[in-house]
């Protein structure tokens, strides 16, 4: 019964804390990727001209360097005209590309490229008079948060095991202290049914047991 009170109150403290865990994490991260789409808007995309987004880009990138995000100017068909990325991309499909096309800025904590890794991204669409000129495209590799995920993960399941574990050694003492006497007055009692009268015992304690 204990370990049984115990496991439960484990598995659901240690899930409230995984899932609050999880929504810091990806808030944390659309934030940041926030943020840096609306510099990448105001540094670049409306302070140079089209031709110019990439060399304005580089110079945006010396200023605000984060190696863990990626910045990407398109234009409202999902064409890069400037991109952060070491790896040549040419255009982005995505769903977030798609609906930033249609004038909504959007996050995203599961987007697969072309190579199948998964990123956490956030698209924002660029509007001049009321149209959709350019999206910026943010992302990062959701790897960061996976593993801060299963690291939370691995604590949980240790502390779930430690909590048993004391709980069995703790609950086996605590049975011992009940059922030991209680075993040994039914022997007692079972001796002076069989006639042996001269039966001792010795009393531990003041309680109900005692």
């Amino acid at each position: 019964m204990y370990l049984g009170l115990v496991l439960i109150v484990m598995i659901v403290s240690g899930s409230y804390i995984l899932l609050s865990l999880r929504n810091a994490e990806y808030e944390k991260t659309r934030e940041q990727l926030s943020v840096y789409a609306k510099k990448i808007t105001e540094q670049v995309v409306l302070s140079y001209d089209e031709a110019d987004f990439q060399s304005g880009f580089n110079d945006f990138i010396k200023n605000n360097f984060n190696s863990e995000l990626e910045g990407n100017i398109l234009d409202n068909r999902g064409n890069v005209l400037a991109t952060s990325s070491t790896s040549q991309i040419d255009e982005f499909n995505t769903s977030l590309v798609i609906s930033a096309m249609n004038g909504n800025d959007i996050f995203s904590t599961s987007e697969k490229d072309s190579d199948r890794k998964e990123w956490i991204a956030y698209a924002y669409p660029v509007k001049i008079n009321e149209d959709v000129k350019y999206i910026v495209y943010t992302r990062t590799d959701a790897t960061n948060v996976t593993e801060s995920i299963v690291s939370t993960i691995r604590t949980i399941l240790i502390a779930v095991f430690l909590s048993l574990l004391l709980t069995a050694i703790m609950g086996y003492a605590f049975a011992n202290s009940l059922t030991i006497p209680i075993l040994s007055l039914t022997g007692k009692a079972k001796e002076l049914a069989e006639g042996k009268l001269n039966q001792r015992m010795t009393v531990h304690s003041e309680d109900e047991i005692g």
